[in-house]
């Protein structure tokens, strides 16, 4: 399935034990750095503090200075000094920090929950918490008391209140099996492989064959498949060889394995799934009734109602039930977004364009490439490699501000990047400058800040260009 968004740019827990068990094998972070006041925005703003900074999640952001680590919240103000050897994201509430080689676990405030002197700890739920000791997993409290033995050389979070756990050689030795919050073992470990329980069933695998069981263990639906994923939403997906269909949870085929497609994750906005089938593209809806025969060969997602769809060598857009809007007649195109989608007119020089959802042209043919609508602006670029200049329009095709960089990104939150020689900076909606092109790095704007990088050093601005943050 080919991606149609011609947007350019710059974990949920895993299911299944044999992926999940790469995480568990070694608690480890990506690099980050640090924050307190703010500077004036200018011509070249203030020194960045930090020697790394990482994405925020949950409010915060790990950072690095030298070889220590510590947190930032969004104001760019240090809420755990950085004084720890290496820091892990924070979730739930809490995150994993290591001193020396040991790890523990501290709040958002800094204060440690469970001191380090552990090999690894993980944080499986509010106030539970996995570690490791002599190669052996269990759980602690938030009080730091033992609530289950470290004696397994797997395990994982709790789902369904069951959590499964493994012994033996990582991963075609092991042996899997759950046990309840108390850590008694509450199914055998006999399976050569599990997923965590969704909706009361787990899948499970021995001999190369897959079914399900039920929280007490018992088998429900037999060991038949060659794969199977948990189930999600009341179905699962099944295969026989190479290829995939669904069953519900009694068991019955819902739609029989027949789909060549790498799975395609469910569109929860129109409950659609691409599939493939004899090398065309279609759709089935969340219960597996066929909505597009295939009979396309390609499919883009969906958005705002219509999704691109390929014949030959020419795109169109079809609805969500099937019908074609707009004949197939392109020769690329992005999905739609705010009402227009870019296609590429054949054979015509500066031959890129928009068109609305009737397919008629909204905004006439003129450049080399146009870019995805977000904020109500699109790049645009005129110009071979090396000497290509870009600029952004409004709807009516107008350029805004400076047509002359020497590349661009797309809006997000109202502000774009835009580069002068290697040099990124940012522009409002309107075109002002709202940070002179400055950085090596520049990322988009979330939750009103990005982060960026000079020289080596790393920080975040705010939507006026300032620098939060800086001693």
């Amino acid at each position: 399935m080919t991606p149609t968004s011609k947007r350019r740019t710059g974990t949920t827990p895993c299911a299944w034990a044999t992926v999940a068990a790469l995480v568990l094998l070694g608690a480890c972070a990506v690099p980050g750095q640090q924050p307190a006041a703010a500077s004036k925005p200018g011509k070249l703003s203030d020194a960045l503090p930090w020697d790394d900074v990482g994405s925020f999640t949950n409010g915060f952001s790990w950072v690095r200075r030298g070889d220590k680590w510590g947190f930032i919240d969004k104001t760019g103000n240090v809420v755990v000094e950085p004084t720890w050897d290496h820091v892990q994201e924070f979730e739930k509430g809490f995150a994993p920090a290591m001193r020396g080689k040991l790890w523990g676990i501290i709040d958002q405030s800094g204060k440690v929950v469970i001191e380090p002197h552990w090999q690894s700890a993980w944080i499986a739920e509010r106030g539970i918490f996995l570690v490791q000791q002599d190669g052996k997993w269990g759980a602690v409290d938030q009080s730091g008391s033992l609530i289950i033995e470290p004696q397994w050389d797997l395990m994982y979070s709790f789902y369904d209140d069951l959590a499964w756990v493994a012994n033996g050689t990582f991963p075609d030795g092991a042996k899997y099996g759950f046990i309840d919050r108390a850590g008694h073992v509450v199914i055998a470990l006999e399976w050569d492989r599990v997923s965590s329980f969704f909706d009361g069933l787990a899948a499970v695998e021995r001999g190369g064959k897959y079914g399900f069981i039920d929280k007490s263990g018992k088998v429900v639906i037999a060991l038949q498949w060659d794969k199977a994923d948990p189930f999600s939403g009341g179905l699962a997906q099944v295969w026989t060889g190479d290829k995939w269909g669904l069953i519900d949870p009694a068991g019955r085929v819902v739609c029989a394995p027949q789909w060549e497609n790498q799975t395609e994750p469910l569109n929860l906005v129109t409950g659609l799934m691409a599939v493939k089938r004899g090398g065309k593209w279609g759709l089935i809806d969340k219960k597996g009734k066929v909505i597009v025969e295939p009979v396309w060969d390609d499919i883009g997602h969906f958005h705002e109602g219509l999704a691109p769809v390929k014949r030959g060598d020419k795109w169109g857009f079809i609805d969500e039930t099937g019908r074609v809007v707009i004949e197939p007649q392109w020769s690329s195109t992005s999905s739609f977004s705010e009402g227009f989608a870019s296609v590429d007119f054949p054979g015509r020089r500066g031959r890129e364009g928009y068109i609305d959802k009737t397919g008629q042209v909204a905004i006439t043919p003129q450049w080399d490439f146009a870019g995805t609508f977000y904020d109500g602006r699109a790049y645009v670029w005129l110009g071979e490699i090396g000497s290509r200049k870009y600029g952004f329009i409004d709807k009516t095709g107008q350029i805004i501000g400076d047509s002359s960089w020497d590349d661009a990104k797309s809006f997000t939150e109202g502000f774009a990047q835009v580069a002068r020689g290697d040099k990124w900076g940012y522009i409002d909606v309107n075109g002002k400058v709202i940070s002179e092109p400055q950085w090596d790095t520049a990322d988009d704007f979330h939750d009103g800040i990005a982060r960026v990088s000079r020289g080596g050093k790393w920080g975040i601005i705010d939507h006026t260009g300032r620098v939060l943050g800086t001693p």
